[in-house]
């Protein structure tokens, strides 16, 4: 009974630091997924990579269990290799989507050595189909 009432402290901090570990890869996953959704809806091809808006969206409904998640979306556009406006002509365009996402998630209890809020950011960038 001893060695346990002594134990047990260390067991629960163990434990609860373990659950905030938890929570915070939970979230950092989520924010990459979100990042990948935006990004994956807007390379469906030509009728969506201009739409940023509907990017931003389903990045932010991927990421709903996720609060405070901001999303921005943008399109890269090259041609011949060289970075160049979207709307430029050019014989061999190559149109690019990029979602950006971000969070902070506030942990529990402050941990000696880890910020609180931790902050969390993800982008995601695919070739246009």
């Amino acid at each position: 009974m001893v060695e346990f009432a002594l134990v047990l402290p260390l067991l629960l901090v163990i434990l609860f630091g373990v659950m905030e570990f938890g929570q915070v890869f939970y979230s950092a996953v989520a924010v990459v997924n979100a990042a990948h959704a935006g990004a994956m809806y807007g390379a469906q091809g030509a009728a969506f990579w201009s739409d940023t808006g509907d990017m931003q969206a389903a990045a932010l409904k991927d990421g709903k269990d996720v609060s405070g998640l901001t999303a921005t979306a943008s399109e890269v556009c090259y041609c011949s290799g060289v970075s160049t406006a979207c709307a430029a002509s050019c014989a061999s365009k190559t149109i690019y989507v990029k979602v950006v996402t971000q969070a902070s998630v506030h942990e529990t209890a402050p941990w000696p050595g880890v910020p609180n809020p931790i902050n969390l950011s993800a982008s995601a960038q695919f070739r246009v189909q």
